[in-house]
């Protein structure tokens, strides 16, 4: 089990673009749950229609999306697709005002990491679920990598067994 200790050697500031139109959930968010947060820092920036994620996103490197799924251009699972669409390295949680078990669902099956419903969480609810999210989206990425560099060798050595 990771300790705090060893979550804060490894992310010492995390780069977070908030996709958010409401600039009430905004407040929120960095005026009364980002400064109870000691380790790791958070630096956020925002982007409030899909359009303008997508410019951000190419922008700047980030380590995490936060993305509302009621936005001008785009609402619901349409939301997670077209943002799905440009963002392919960079781990995605939902803030949504949303408390639904099936869209939260649908939205992790379409590569989502978490689904927090926006008021139910508190700064060390918050932390948890974004430092686990970068670690399970890791996790991911290096079982997808060790899959496909197995999958390289097998192939490799069905060339050299059949003379290929």
């Amino acid at each position: 089990m990771t300790t705090d200790i060893q979550q804060s050697q490894v992310f010492q500031v995390i780069n977070i673009l908030y996709v958010e139109d409401n600039t009430g959930d905004v407040a929120f968010l960095v005026n009364e749950i980002l400064p109870n947060i000691q380790d790791p820092t958070f630096d956020i920036d925002i982007a409030t229609s899909i359009a303008d994620a997508k410019k951000k996103y190419f922008e700047k490197s980030y380590d995490i999306i936060l993305l509302d799924m009621n936005l001008p251009n785009g609402r619901g699972l349409a939301t997670v697709e077209k943002v799905t669409e440009f963002v392919t390295s960079t781990p995605i949680v939902i803030m949504s005002d949303l408390d639904d078990e099936t869209l939260a669902r649908r939205s992790v099956k379409r590569g989502v990491q978490d689904y927090m419903i926006k008021g139910e969480f508190n700064s060390r609810g918050f932390k948890r679920a974004i430092v686990h999210a970068l670690y399970r989206f890791q996790a991911k990425a290096k079982k997808d990598f060790e899959k496909e560099k197995l999958k390289s060798r097998v192939i490799e050595r069905l060339r050299s067994v059949s003379g290929q």
